[in-house]
């Protein structure tokens, strides 16, 4: 067991979330226990997958989102529970991405009932930054959504560890194939697909905004060919 005085830090300074993430890409079978204080909680893994969660009374997502959303504490690894019944079907990346609303969402309510009386929140604020995004990121394989919007260049992300630079890159690699696409008079560019060793990533236009899907480097390019066409479809919906 590993024990935590300011944060999940037991392997080279890695958050909870980092935990997660490692063990869904590495496809590891294992259960992932998670004290704080008088709470413990535990996170079922089969294949990479996130199978179920339990903590008190609290069991599936609601339970996972309870355990993310401590910030100090213990943890310890231990060995797979293969009866253990599926109770939780998301993919990690959505459910990461869910939990991080949520708690965006109740910073943001706490700050609103100690800046606004009755607790309002004031007109025209959002809660949750990439808060649309939450739909795109429940395909298994994805670890990084972004979409550009064309009338002021601002982006919504999620997942990226480079957002600015990311989103730097998409807007130019997009304007030159777009300049190509003109000079070849092939058309409009809606679509580009790129395979490399660290991740796959995909790109689709519409009215001008941008999306981009980075895709875990595992996935065939049929896989992501057919996954990339499901999230255009609902991101255009």
């Amino acid at each position: 067991m590993i024990c935590l005085d300011g944060g999940f830090r037991g392997v080279q300074s890695k958050s909870l979330v980092d935990l997660i993430q490692l063990e869904c890409l590495s496809q590891s079978s294992s259960v992932l226990k998670v004290t704080n204080g008088a709470f413990a909680g535990k996170i079922w893994f089969h294949n990479g997958e996130v199978i179920d969660a339990e903590s008190q009374d609290l069991k599936g997502e609601p339970a996972f989102r309870k355990i993310l959303s401590w910030k100090t504490g213990n943890f310890e690894i231990l060995p797979a529970d293969p009866e253990r019944p599926r109770t939780i079907f998301n993919s990690y990346q959505g459910l990461l991405l869910e939990s991080a609303q949520a708690m965006d969402e109740a910073n943001t309510r706490s700050a609103d009932e100690e800046t606004e009386p009755g607790g309002e929140a004031p007109a025209g604020r959002t809660a949750g930054s990439g808060s649309g995004l939450a739909a795109l990121a429940r395909f298994n394989g994805v670890e990084f959504v972004m979409t550009i919007r064309a009338h002021d260049a601002q982006f919504d992300s999620w997942g990226a560890e480079n957002p600015e630079q990311i989103s730097q890159w998409i807007r130019q690699t997009m304007e030159r194939f777009r300049d190509l696409g003109d000079d070849l008079q092939a058309g409009q560019l809606n679509r580009l697909e790129g395979l490399g060793p660290q991740c796959h990533v995909a790109l689709v236009s519409k009215a001008g905004n941008d999306l981009c899907v980075g895709f875990h480097r595992s996935l065939s390019q049929d896989l992501v060919r057919d996954t990339m066409d499901k999230i255009a479809a609902k991101w255009a919906s």
